[in-house]
């Protein structure tokens, strides 16, 4: 038979795990983010376990391990970045092939180090590993079998609620990513300046997608020289570099076929060293460029860039080629709102050339009047106009005007010596 104070120490045990089941799935509706979840997740680990720390949580992404929390850490695990002390493979690698705790109950750890123990609990949802949390327990710690049982249990409460937030915090990306599609189409409609509707779409890449810098070059229609028609938080001197030597960069690269170039970070892109010395110069890490194409005529480029090192989802690049589109769909308005009062101010210049000339029979001031419009259609100082004298073999010149329209002296008096 069992002590008094052996039945009161297990009743504990039981309700410290319901507490802490309880306490995960509380934290899964009132939190909203994975990180939040997963903190609370160790707190309650601790609790259960009677441990001040040495606690980590790390959320499977790619197939790749990435720390999200700590309590009180040893330091000594691989993925923190420091050498390890458990031999052979790791014990969350296990835990998350396996599905199954992993326990190391006899781990040769690192001098500074008290930890003789370590455990690892796959975090799992409909048999899919989400993540681990890996315990390093003091000297001497031992877990019992309802231990064990009850940390499974919990690693699976905790990948249910998991993924409910994940769930949650997808939508509300999505929400996000359609109304500021939603803002930047109806902005785009009704704006026909190129910088306003750019700052537009430079605050909804900031907003849903994190981006601090952006920069926009566009291809020129009679040549196939390329500018930058509009930039964010990017020098000049850089701008600049990436126009006078394109084939160092990303910026100006042919994409046509891709339609889109991700580089995780520059500041480690060691094939392209002036690349990577100028983004550390400027501070940017992620680098994204996206071509513009209208009726499958290439514009230019659309280039994205993050001061961190992060990575794009699928959901992520839709956003982006949409992004890029409204871009497009920007450049062709302005360019077609820019042609058309180019073509408005040639027919009302036409219309009063004609009004002028045909409201006189003087040969200079229908030469003057020509002259004076001629200049300001080309956007010159000046025009002169030279007829054939009467034998047909030498042109004179016969007109001189000034754009603004005030009389010259010293043509007047060239006039009056011919």
């Amino acid at each position: 038979s069992l002590s008094m104070e052996e039945s009161e120490r297990r009743a504990r045990r039981r309700a410290d795990r319901v507490d802490a089941m309880a306490a995960i799935m509380s934290a899964a509706n009132r939190l909203s983010s994975p990180e939040e979840l997963l903190a609370t997740a160790l707190d309650e680990v601790a609790r259960l376990l009677d441990v001040d720390g040495g606690l980590s949580a790390f959320a499977l992404e790619d197939d790749e391990l990435q720390f999200v929390a700590g309590k009180n850490l040893p330091g000594f695990c691989q993925l923190m970045g420091e050498e390890s002390s458990i031999p052979g493979d790791c014990a969350c690698d296990e835990a998350i092939v396996s599905g199954r705790l992993v326990w190391h109950n006899e781990v040769k750890a690192a001098q500074s180090l008290d930890s003789r123990s370590v455990a690892a609990v796959p975090i799992q949802a409909r048999d899919q590993s989400l993540g681990v949390i890996c315990a390093a327990l003091p000297e001497g710690r031992t877990l019992s079998n309802g231990e064990q049982q009850a940390l499974e249990a919990l690693g699976q409460q905790l990948g249910t609620a998991l993924e409910n937030v994940k769930l949650v915090a997808a939508m509300e990306r999505e929400v996000n990513r359609l109304q500021s599609l939603t803002n930047v189409s109806r902005h785009v409609t009704f704006e026909l300046d190129m910088y306003t509707a750019m700052e537009g779409i430079m605050e909804a890449a900031h907003s849903t997608l994190g981006v601090d810098r952006l920069a926009l070059y566009l291809r020129g229609d009679a040549s196939n020289q390329t500018r930058v028609s509009f930039s964010k938080n990017l020098s000049q001197s850089y701008l600049d570099a990436t126009l006078a030597r394109p084939n160092d960069y990303l910026e100006l690269r042919s994409i046509k076929d891709d339609e889109m170039v991700w580089l995780r970070d520059a500041q480690q892109a060691s094939e392209m060293p002036i690349l990577q010395e100028m983004s550390k110069a400027e501070g940017f890490h992620s680098v994204l460029v996206l071509s513009l194409i209208h009726r499958q005529q290439f514009l230019g480029t659309l280039v994205l860039y993050h001061d961190t090192v992060r990575t794009y989802s699928a959901e992520d690049r839709q956003f982006c080629r949409a992004l890029a589109d409204q871009v497009s769909m920007v450049v062709m308005n302005t360019h077609l709102f820019t042609e058309q009062q180019r073509r408005a101010e040639e027919a009302n210049l036409l219309l009063e050339i004609a009004n002028a000339v045909s409201s006189t029979l003087e040969l200079d001031e229908i030469l003057k009047t020509l002259a004076l419009y001629a200049a300001r259609v080309c956007e010159a100082d000046r025009c002169t106009i030279l007829l054939l004298d009467q034998a047909g073999e030498t042109l004179v010149p016969t007109m001189s005007q000034l754009a603004s329209g005030n009389n010259e002296e010293l043509w007047a008096m060239f006039r009056d010596v011919r």
